[in-house]
């Protein structure tokens, strides 16, 4: 079992693997390199909306809100790491996750698997979901019990399917970032709003 602090240092430190993964990936396999913009284009604003709402909804009706107490945190861990895992949550996970993800990944296996499935989702974007579905798996090894990681298995899959989708219609990685980073904040920062 790992503390919050070396949690938080192999946390950080996987991320920066994947971005070094993505670019491997991408080099590799030829692909189109994603574009990276700061915020989603304009064209995908709507669809970009509509499925940040939907899942505000979802963290809203599923997180345990109250379940945890910032101060204790802080007193615990200090003001910085806490601080500094709001920001990661919030602005970085999301972007090293699907430029690996989405960017690299899926571009590549929707390359190499160009039908689409009963389902009208590509059989490439499924593979990459149940990919970073159990990626999620690690976080047994970071102390998270065993049921809590098969729920985000779960719910990673089906994110991963989701914004899957939403990658291949547009080819908009920010919108599928902020997508991200909303539910990683949201998902963190309910749980310390006493209801």
């Amino acid at each position: 079992m790992f503390d919050f602090n070396q949690a938080l240092s192999i946390d950080y430190s996987s991320h920066v693997l994947y971005i070094i993964l993505g670019v491997v990936i991408i080099r590799l396999t030829r692909i189109r390199k994603p574009k990276i913009r700061f915020l989603p284009s304009k064209e995908n604003l709507k669809f970009f909306g509509v499925l940040a709402v939907f899942f505000l909804l979802i963290e809203i009706f599923t997180t345990e809100f109250g379940s945890m107490s910032i101060y204790s945190w802080v007193s615990i861990y200090g003001i910085l790491p806490v601080a500094l895992r709001f920001v990661f949550e919030g602005f970085f996970v999301g972007w090293t996750e699907e430029y690996l993800f989405r960017g690299a990944i899926q571009t590549a296996l929707n390359r190499r698997f160009s039908s689409i499935t009963v389902i009208k989702i590509r059989q490439g974007t499924i593979i990459t979901s149940l990919i970073f579905g159990f990626a999620h798996s690690i976080n047994i090894l970071l102390g998270q019990p065993i049921d809590t990681t098969i729920i985000q298995i779960t719910f990673a899959t089906f994110f991963g399917l989701v914004v899957g989708t939403y990658y291949d219609k547009t080819y908009d990685l920010s919108g599928a970032a902020w997508i991200h980073n909303i539910v990683d904040f949201t998902g963190m920062a309910f749980q310390f709003i006493p209801i």
